[in-house]
Order: C-alpha cells, then sequence, then structure tokens
C-alpha cells in the first residue's frame, strides 16, 4: 500500500506516518510531493518518493529503498538506511549519506556533478536538450555511466566501472584498478594509476597509464592503444568478430607501435591466429577453440604459450621460448637465436628449420618417444650426429642429446635430460634442402 501526500503552494513539512492503531502498527510506502515552495518532507520506514518540486527543499528519506528528486532549487537531500536514488538538476543539490547505509545511485541532469561520499553510483541522464555532461566520482568504488552525447567523465579514487554510452567521451579511471569502457566515436580513455581494463571502439584512443593493463580488442578496425616504457607489463585479449564473414577464423597482429604492449591473449570463438611484431611479445593461444591456436612470434625474444589443444607455435627470429600444452603441437624454431621448446603432454612434433645451421640452436626441453614426440629436420639422416654433452637441463650431468649438422658441424639441438634419442627411431627428415 501506498499513501499519497501533495502540498501547496507555500513552504510545506509533511512527515510519513504509521499506520494502524497501537499496539498493532505499521510502515506503509509513502509518496510525497512537495509541489511549490521551500518544503521539508520526511519518509518513513518503507521505501519511499519524496518530490520536492520548485524551491529549495529538504528531503530525508530514513530507513528503507527511497527516491529523492528534490526538483528545482537548491535542495538538501538525505537517504538514510537502505539503497537511495536521488535525483539532481545542480551542482549545488546536496547529499548527505554515511558509511554502511546502502548502495546508494544518482541521476543527474546538472551540467557538473560531482559524487559525494558513501554514494556509489552515478548516471548523467540524457534529456531533449542533446548536451554531454560532466560526472566525476568520489574516493570508493564507483560505477560511472555517461549519455550519448559528448561526456567527460572521472573515477578518481578507487576501483571504478565507467561507461561511456555513446558520444565523443573523454574517461579518466584516476588511481585504482578501473574499469573503461567506450563504443568508439573518437573516444579517449585514461586508465590512469592501477592494473585498468579498458575497451574502445573504432576511432578510439586508449591509454593504460601506470600499472598492468589490459586491453580487450572485438574488431580489426581496433582502436589507438598508448603505452611507454616503464608503465607496467600490459596485455591485450583479442577476440575479434567479423560479421561479414561470421564463421572465419581472425588472425590478430601486433603493430610495431605496440613495443610497450607485452602480451596477447586469444579469446573468443573466432580468433585463433596472433603474430607479434619485432619486440619480445607473450603470446597466449585461445583456451576455448578445439582446432587450437596458431602463434607467430615474429621478430623479438618470445615467449608462446599454448592451450589444451592442437597448437601450432613459431618462433621466428631471436631467441624463443614455446610451451605447447597438452595436446599434438607443433613447435617450430626458425633459428637465429637459442630456443626452447617445451611440448608438454601429447604427441608434439620439434621442427629444427635450416637456419640453424647457421646461426642458434634449439633445447628441446621435455621430448619424450613414449607420448610419440618426434623431432623433425631437413635433409636426410646422414647429414647430422648425435653426442652426450651438458648444454641444457642438470648441469654437470651429461645426460643431454646434442644435435650437429654434419657437414658443418653445426650444433643446431639439444634433448635435455635424455640420451634416449635415435636419429632411425626419434626423426622426421624432410627432404630437398
Amino acid at each position: 500500500m501506498v499513501t499519497r501526500r501533495t502540498g501547496g503552494s507555500g513552504n510545506d513539512t509533511i512527515t510519513a506516518e504509521q499506520s494502524g492503531i497501537w499496539p498493532i502498527k505499521w510502515w506503509d510506502s509513502w509518496h510525497i510531493d512537495g509541489g511549490a515552495g521551500h518544503d521539508s518532507l520526511t519518509g518513513g520506514g518503507k521505501n519511499d518518493t519524496l518530490l520536492g518540486g520548485s524551491g529549495n527543499d529538504t528531503l530525508a528519506g530514513l530507513d528503507g529503498d527511497d527516491s529523492l528528486d528534490g526538483g528545482t532549487g537548491d535542495d538538501r537531500m538525505i537517504g538514510g538506511k537502505g539503497n537511495d536514488t536521488y535525483v539532481v538538476d545542480s551542482e549545488r543539490d546536496q547529499i548527505i549519506e554515511r558509511d554502511g547505509e546502502g548502495y546508494d545511485r544518482v541521476n543527474s541532469y546538472a551540467q557538473r556533478y560531482v559524487l559525494p561520499d558513501f554514494v556509489e553510483e552515478l548516471t548523467l541522464m540524457d534529456d531533449a536538450k542533446g548536451i554531454g555532461r560532466n560526472g566525476t566520482g568520489n574516493n570508493q568504488n564507483n560505477m560511472i555511466w555517461g549519455n550519448k552525447w559528448d561526456n567527460e567523465l572521472r573515477g578518481e579514487g578507487g576501483n571504478d566501472t565507467i561507461v561511456g554510452m555513446g558520444g565523443k567521451d573523454t574517461i579518466h579511471g584516476g588511481s585504482g584498478n578501473d574499469w573503461l569502457t567506450s563504443s568508439g566515436g573518437g573516444s579517449e580513455l585514461y586508465g590512469g594509476i592501477g592494473n585498468d581494463t579498458l575497451i574502445g571502439g573504432v576511432g578510439d584512443t586508449l591509454y593504460g597509464g601506470t600499472g598492468n593493463d589490459t586491453y580487450h580488442i572485438y574488431s580489426n578496425n581496433t582502436p589507438v592503444i598508448v603505452e611507454y616504457a616503464n608503465e607496467g607489463t600490459d596485455t591485450i585479449v583479442a577476440n575479434i568478430y567479423d560479421s561479414n564473414h561470421p564463421t572465419a577464423k581472425q588472425v590478430y597482429r601486433m603493430s610495431d607501435d605496440l613495443q610497450f604492449v607485452e602480451r596477447v591473449e586469444l579469446a573468443g570463438w573466432y580468433t585463433t591466429q596472433a603474430v607479434g611484431n619485432r619486440f619480445g611479445n607473450t603470446l597466449v593461444a585461445n583456451m576455448q577453440v578445439y582446432e587450437g591456436s596458431h602463434l607467430d612470434g615474429g621478430a623479438g625474444n618470445d615467449t608462446l604459450l599454448g592451450s589444451r589443444f592442437n597448437d601450432t607455435l613459431i618462433g621466428g627470429a631471436g631467441s624463443d621460448q614455446m610451451v605447447g600444452g597438452d595436446g599434438n603441437d607443433h613447435l617450430i624454431g626458425l633459428g637465429g637465436g637459442v630456443d626452447t621448446m617445451f611440448g608438454g603432454a601429447g604427441a608434439d612434433f620439434f621442427y629444427l628449420k635450416d637456419f640453424y645451421r647457421t646461426s642458434g640452436y634449439a633445447i628441446i626441453a621435455d621430448f619424450n618417444r613414449a607420448q610419440g614426440d618426434k623431432i623433425s629436420v631437413q635433409g636426410q639422416a646422414s647429414d647430422y650426429v648425435l653426442r652426450l654433452d651438458d648444454l641444457a637441463g642438470v648441469r654437470g650431468s651429461y645426460n643431454d642429446m646434442a644435435i650437429y649438422y654434419k657437414p658443418t658441424n653445426q650444433l643446431v639441438g639439444v634433448v635435455a635430460d635424455n640420451i634416449n634419442v635415435s636419429l632411425a627411431q626419434d626423426f622426421q627428415y624432410v627432404p630437398g634442402a
């Protein structure tokens, strides 16, 4: 049941009252409209609605999940206990909440508004004027929503979630571990201090700031990502979908502009390939797609991490580390550095390409004949010789099997901590080299 009261054109004082007759009394919800004038409205113990109307009003919700709207004028609103919702039309409207009194929200029609202490959520309201607004959080963990116009949104302290909702927005997370989202259109997102998550659309620019930041990418028309040296270890989560080719597998390619973004993780149902840039990258396979992933480190000293499926890992130039994980994986070393290959569970293929004959070698860390592992080289068996050595694994044990290319006596690979390796049983030879 809702009890309704409406004030007149003067300065009204209306206070909710309990229903019933003593000793049996209870609270109903109240809907109080002060109308014109400078009104004083007080709710009760249930979920009340207090409308100040015009004038400089004072509204007190007391207990319950109350809705307080001061209307025009410079209003003072006190929610009390419960999860309260406020409507403001001016930054001069005053809201009073105390710690532990519930989860409280403000819907703002003001051009600029700063959340008061102990209020958790801010929404910038849309109206027929079609204007952007400015909204700023407090030092708590805030949820801040923009409207469809050009807004400026700031989280300040705390771990904030800020959503642009359309328009060309400027979003600042401030300090704390913040989550910033824009729908595209030329917005600028600034993570600030902390381990932030930034999600942008086409035309956006994302600045992670200091901390270990994460960028979520959903399109090949990616936003611009800006990171600088010594700002943390940063990650791109690539979950690309092409609506023009809805079933096609997608490739994410790191541009050389992303020198200070260190890690790429593939996600979703369609993104199965990643290509690194000329710097040192960590590429992580898609953990959802059963076909497995294709990771190509490119230049630089890269780390490639496979999944539980059948992955293909290509080290590229530099000294790379490849970890297949579960599944029947293909680990391909191209030479030029000292590469380390961990096949993991499953029947894995370790490829020693011909560039190792002139530069670098590969360490095969977990070769296991019983699992069906194979070593692939170019040429024929007579081109290679195996020697006991102490180049990898447990030092001093001389339990490593070194693989040499016989014509030049060039070391091309080392099977660590395993002397049960046979050129006849364990190698696959690719002719033509």
